[in-house]
Order: structure tokens, then sequence, then C-alpha cells
């Protein structure tokens, strides 16, 4: 800010030097622009924040839209997602079984080796 400043200052001195006439009809255009700047910016703040509340609720709007297709697809493949479920569930039966099976086999052999050990201990 202060560098902009300094930098409109330094070149309204340098225009004054070299042509004062000129510079005066130069600045004489510069308080309409103000005025025109500073009433537009009313009006800019007040789309802009028009602007900000349509695009939340457009945004809000397709967030609802793609959760409503997700529930659509979600009962499309409901089927599908059903027989996967029961085809993991099946295989996981199916190695729940055999890890069971494995477990008792090794628990039966160490109980052979502990009763084995405690004869011969005796």
């Amino acid at each position: 800010m202060i560098g902009t400043v300094s930098q409109i200052v330094y070149s309204t001195v340098l225009a004054f030097n070299l042509n004062w006439k000129l510079s005066l009809i130069a600045l004489c255009v510069v308080p309409p622009q103000v005025a025109i700047i500073l009433i537009s910016r009313k009006y800019r703040l007040h789309n802009a924040k028009m602007i900000r509340e349509t695009s939340a609720l457009t945004g809000g709007f397709l967030a609802e839209t793609v959760r409503s297709m997700r529930i659509v697809f979600a009962y499309v493949i409901e089927g599908f997602v059903a027989r996967r479920f029961k085809f993991l569930t099946r295989k996981w039966k199916t190695i729940y079984k055999d890890m069971l099976s494995i477990e008792v086999t090794v628990a039966f052999i160490q109980c052979k080796i502990l009763i084995r050990i405690r004869s011969y201990g005796s």
C-alpha cells in the first residue's frame, strides 16, 4: 500500500515537472473516476454476495442430488452386494472351519506330548 501511494506521488510530481498544463487536464479526470469506483463498489459487493448465495444453494442442491444418486445406485446393486456378501461369508466360514480343525489338531498333539512327558517323568 505504501509503495503504491509513493508511486502515485512520484508520478504526479514528475508529470507536473514535465508539463503542468497536461498534468492538470489528466488530474481533472481523477475525481469522477474515484466517484464511479465508489458507487460501483456498492453494486459489486451486492452482486458478489448474491453470487455467493447462489453458489451455496447450487452446491447444496448438487450435493443432495449426488447423495440421492448414491442411494438409487445402492438399491440397484443391492442384489449384487448381497450375493457378494454371501459368497464372502461362505468363504470365511470355510476358512474358519479349516483354522478350527488345525487348532484342534495342534491342541490334541500338544496334549499328547504333555501326557508323554508326564508319564516319562514319573
